[in-house]
C-alpha cells in the first residue's frame, strides 16, 4: 500500500510562545515520515507558568511535504520517503497546559548525619510526581556536593535516592543548590509509580545513612 503524505516544519519556520508573549527555544524535533507524527522538544516553561499553568501557541510559517511509499507492517525496508519543495503559509496551534493537583503528605521525622541536621518541610504528591523539600543545617552546599577523587568522576560524599514500593529507584541525586542565609535547601522530584510506601535513603560518607518512609495514597 502507499502511505499517506506527511509534513515536517521547514528550518527555523516555527516559534513557541506563552500567554505572556515569551518565546521558548525548541531544542529539537522528532518526526515519523510514515505516520506524520511530530514531537517538538522545548526548554522548560518559565515562572509563573509552572505554577498557574500555561497557554502556549506553536506557529509555523513553512512546511515541507513528505510522501512515503511502501508498507512498514510488511517490510520496513521498502518504505521510502521523498521531500517536496517548501510550502509557505501560516498555521497556529494553541494548547492549554494545566497544573497537576497535588496532595500534602505527612512529614517524616527529622534526621541527623554527623554535623548535618535534616528537617522535612514539605512532601507532596500528584498523579505523576512526588516532590520533597528538606532544609539542612550544619553543613554547606559545597560540602554536600563534594566528591572524593577515585581516578574517574569521583565518589560523591552525599547521596540521596527514593525507592518505590517495589524497590525500584524513582529518583537519585546529590545535594541541591548552594546555601543561602537559611542554609541548604534540597528540592527533590521523583516519579510516582503506584500508591504505597516510598523509602527516602540518604548516605553521608563517614557519618552513616538514614531511611525515611513516605506513604503515598
Amino acid at each position: 500500500r502507499i502511505a499517506e503524505p506527511a509534513i515536517r516544519p521547514h528550518h527555523w519556520s516555527y516559534t513557541l510562545t506563552d500567554q505572556f508573549g515569551r518565546s521558548y527555544f525548541i531544542n529539537g524535533i522528532q518526526s515519523n515520515g510514515v505516520t506524520g507524527n511530530l514531537v517538538f522538544i522545548a526548554e522548560p516553561l518559565a515562572w509563573p507558568d509552572t505554577i498557574i499553568g500555561a497557554r502556549i501557541t506553536l506557529h509555523l510559517s513553512a512546511v515541507i511535504p513528505i510522501t512515503c511509499t511502501g508498507n512498514p507492517s510488511v517490510d520496513p525496508k521498502t518504505v521510502k520517503c521523498i521531500e517536496g519543495p517548501p510550502v509557505a503559509g501560516s498555521w497556529t496551534l494553541p494548547a492549554t497546559l494545566g497544573v497537576d493537583k497535588d496532595t500534602t503528605l505527612a512529614l517524616p521525622p527529622p534526621a541527623k548525619l554527623g554535623p548535618a541536621n535534616f528537617r522535612f518541610v514539605s512532601v507532596r504528591s500528584s498523579a505523576a510526581t512526588i516532590a520533597i523539600d528538606i532544609e539542612v543545617k550544619g553543613v554547606t552546599g559545597e560540602e554536600l556536593s563534594r566528591r572524593i577523587p577515585d581516578g574517574k568522576k569521583g565518589q560523591q560524599v552525599f547521596t540521596m535516592m527514593l525507592l518505590g514500593p517495589n524497590g525500584e529507584i524513582v529518583m537519585g541525586n546529590g545535594a541541591g543548590p548552594p546555601p543561602n542565609e537559611q542554609g541548604v535547601h534540597l528540592h527533590l522530584v521523583a516519579y510516582r509509580l503506584t500508591p504505597g510506601e516510598y523509602h527516602l535513603r540518604a548516605t553521608y560518607l563517614g557519618y552513616g545513612e538514614f531511611d525515611r518512609v513516605i506513604r503515598v495514597p
